[in-house]
């Protein structure tokens, strides 16, 4: 997790973080840029949040990771479904904000539309019995020329997963 100012890095399966730091130039202070984040493995969610003014610029971004298991009936072949984060976005003025979702090194999805509703995801394809690590990414940044205000939250699901299988993770999703 890193908010302005401040970084840090957990193994809970829950956490958050706020920062801030005050902008100067030539000695003179102009503003002071601010955010947080925050994730809970066990529901499956995370938020970023910046606030940066002018003369002022800001990141906040969340990383997380998790160990999936699939259980379910046995299967002569691996079933597929699919991983998303729904994920509720703004950004005001000069910013950005996204999120995505990641299975182990090259799984990956685009980030996620800037502004309103959007959804991302992958495909997964895993046999009951084994497992897979899932990641999720969320980033916030904007200031300097023009104050940007931005936040991403997204929230985890697996809407094919087939009747009868269930996942579970290592910090407590399911």
């Amino acid at each position: 997790m890193a908010a302005p100012g401040v970084n840090q890095t957990s193994s809970n399966p829950s956490g958050s973080l706020a920062g801030s730091y005050t902008c100067t130039e030539g000695g003179n202070i102009h503003h002071t840029a601010s955010g947080r984040v925050s994730y809970n493995l066990s529901q499956g969610t995370m938020a970023t949040y910046i606030n940066a003014p002018i003369l002022c610029s800001g990141t906040s971004e969340v990383h997380t990771h998790d160990v999936f298991a699939l259980t379910g009936p046995a299967s002569a072949s691996p079933i597929s479904f699919r991983a998303e984060i729904s994920v509720y976005s703004y950004a005001l003025g000069i910013s950005y904000a996204d999120a995505s979702i990641r299975e182990g090194a090259s799984n990956v999805s685009p980030g996620s539309t800037p502004g309103g509703w959007s959804t991302v995801g992958i495909t997964i394809t895993a046999s009951p019995g084994s497992s897979f690590d899932l990641y999720m990414d969320g980033r916030a940044a904007g200031g300097y020329w023009q104050t940007g205000v931005a936040e991403a939250d997204a929230w985890l699901g697996f809407p094919d997963l087939p009747p009868g299988y269930l996942l579970t993770s290592c910090q407590g999703f399911t």
